[in-house]
């Protein structure tokens, strides 16, 4: 059994729809740091990123702690330039602030097997198309795919960041 997450435009604006049909989490845990990239150049500049802050963003090896309890998270991200903090439990609809994008995103996290999915959308421009995190466990390191809808190509594109545990 999964959960089912929908995304579509109602009225103009993109939106998702959730079901939930399980409640089978994976534990993520603990303290990782970043130990390789994939396509993130590209990924950065698809979401908008300027070139400044696409070649910090590169050169930063960012610190992650997870603490989980069933379906409620909260995650800290570091770099050397920002910290940031998110909390949120499954299927519960949450608000933070992309520090890289500087926008306000409207979020929803959900179980899609053993991968936690997180889809965002920008509050100030609801036309933008959901972006898109998920993160599983693979190896003893966990695997973050980001997608985003790059709107010069017409095709989404992603990124990949594998995680070490400390």
């Amino acid at each position: 059994m999964r959960d089912i997450v929908y995304v579509g435009q109602e009225s103009g604006h993109w939106r998702f729809f959730h079901w939930s049909m399980s409640n089978t989490p994976v534990d993520f845990s603990g303290c990782w740091i970043l130990d390789r990239n994939e396509n993130l150049e590209e990924f950065l500049k698809a979401s908008g990123i300027g070139l400044v802050k696409r070649k910090m963003a590169s050169k930063t090896s960012p610190k992650m702690e997870i603490v989980q309890s069933g379906n409620d998270f909260q995650v800290i991200t570091k770099t050397v330039i920002v910290t940031q903090e998110i909390k949120f439990t499954i299927n519960v609809e949450f608000m933070n602030t992309n520090p890289i994008l500087g926008k306000e995103m409207k979020n929803v996290a959900t179980w899609d097997s053993d991968k936690l999915v997180i889809t965002s959308f920008s509050v100030s421009d609801p036309d933008d198309p959901p972006f898109k995190v998920t993160r599983e466990l693979v190896n003893g390191e966990i695997l973050q795919t980001m997608t985003c809808f790059d709107k010069s190509k017409k095709e989404d594109v992603s990124c990949k960041r594998w995680f070490k545990k400390l």
